[in-house]
């Protein structure tokens, strides 16, 4: 494809078809039946041309969209976080809310909620959880 073979291809199958208007309208059948024989071996030659930009618009198409799905995987896991820094998160909320909140009963109902948000609760940060 990069050698410029379908430009010359082109040329080709012009100058044959060329000729054989050039010979029908001259009435020379010899001359005709060499240039349709000669089209006709351009036209094959050029199939293998057009197979090749086929499959190349295919892959470029693939290509793109890999590129966009990678794109958007991308995009997603940056707006992901770690189940482990999720929990460095939670963490350093719980010890601020621990450090401000002076008020017991405060401090357990936040802990309850807290709880059923993540499943943490006294165990993971120290908060005391009232029993039922």
């Amino acid at each position: 494809m990069d050698s410029g073979e379908s430009g010359s291809l082109w040329r080709a199958l012009r100058k044959a078809q060329r000729a054989v208007k050039i010979s029908r309208e001259a009435g020379n059948v010899d001359k005709m039946r060499e240039a349709l024989a000669e089209l006709e071996l351009r036209i094959e030659a050029g199939v293998p041309d057009y197979e090749a930009w086929q499959e190349l618009q295919a892959l470029v198409e693939q290509r793109r969209k890999l590129a966009d799905s990678e794109s958007r995987r991308l995009g997603t896991l940056h707006q992901m976080i770690s189940a482990e820094r999720a929990m460095v998160l939670m963490g350093t909320v719980v010890e601020a809310i621990r450090r401000h909140v002076k008020d017991p009963k405060v401090l357990n109902n936040i802990a309850i909620d807290l709880q059923k948000l993540g499943q943490v609760g006294e165990a993971a940060y120290g908060l005391h959880v009232p029993e039922d």
